[in-house]
């Protein structure tokens, strides 16, 4: 029996049916095994852009953290949405304490209070930085004063305006600025004394509870015998005399030595008695 053409042709088909998927399927196996290549490669990238990222964070945290002066975020209201380590250290408060809380309560008193909205309000209104010195609260402890420098921006996920801060605590700098205020002051005030007294008529000394000469008029000085000249406000001996008066004790150098010892005792008896 001959076989049928038709069954032969379709016997034929099937056979170049099958070997076409069989193509197609190695293809796409092919092909998937490329792909799961490339994303393996891909997934390796970000892995490796992670870990960079978790060490620039981490790095940008301890400088933020660590750093040596106080970093506070402020929202437009003034309420602290974030501090650094050594900001919250500064007010010895833990900083989730501190987070949330609006920055005024660590203002020592309400005219601070006014002077720091000023501060923000300036700060908003030129978008430049400015910096003002405050008192702030310390828990536990004394007042500080604080250098405070701000400046503001705009949020980006919000779209709101926030104030960073730095804070710095010049306690020290601010004592020492006030004593040699002080002492500018007591100089200037010890200098009008001495051109008053340069004109009075009168002989005037002061002394130190040593017995130390520190201030003398011209009058004085002629009655001693000390033949002095006005300079720069101060009584100077001359160019004929060795010394001056001013640092001389007074009872050993000008108080008979018979009358030394007893006039010692009066004078530390009087400074007794004041210090009483």
């Amino acid at each position: 029996m001959k076989p049928n053409n038709s069954v032969i042709k379709q016997i034929a088909k099937t056979k170049k049916t099958k070997v076409s998927f069989d193509k197609d399927e190695s293809e796409l196996l092919h092909e998937l095994r490329v792909r799961q290549v490339e994303l393996e490669a891909q997934n390796e990238d970000l892995r490796t852009m992670q870990h960079q990222l978790e060490s620039v964070r981490d790095q940008y945290t301890d400088l933020f953290d660590f750093a040596p002066v106080g970093y506070f975020i402020l929202d437009k209201n003034g309420i602290i949405i974030n501090a650094n380590l050594t900001g919250s250290g500064l007010l010895n408060s833990q900083r989730g304490f501190v987070k949330g809380k609006p920055f005024i309560t660590f203002l020592s008193n309400s005219k601070d209070s006014t002077l720091f909205f000023n501060h923000l309000r300036e700060v908003y209104k030129t978008e430049t930085l400015h910096s003002c010195v405050l008192l702030l609260k310390r828990k536990g402890s004394a007042n500080f004063f604080a250098q405070i420098e701000t400046i503001s921006e705009i949020n980006e996920k919000t779209d709101e305006t926030q104030f960073r801060l730095v804070i710095s605590d010049i306690t020290e700098k601010k004592k020492t600025e006030e004593l040699l205020l002080l002492n500018e002051e007591l100089r200037i005030e010890k200098e009008k004394a001495q051109q008053y007294l340069q004109l009075s008529g009168v002989f005037f000394m002061t002394l130190n509870t040593d017995g130390i000469i520190t201030m003398i008029n011209q009058v004085g000085c002629k009655i001693l015998n000390h033949d002095c000249i006005i300079k720069d406000n101060k009584c100077k001996a001359n160019e004929n005399v060795h010394c001056s008066l001013e640092g001389l004790n007074w009872f050993d150098n000008f108080i008979p030595k018979e009358n030394r010892n007893f006039a010692k005792k009066e004078f530390a008896q009087q400074i007794q008695g004041e210090k009483q």
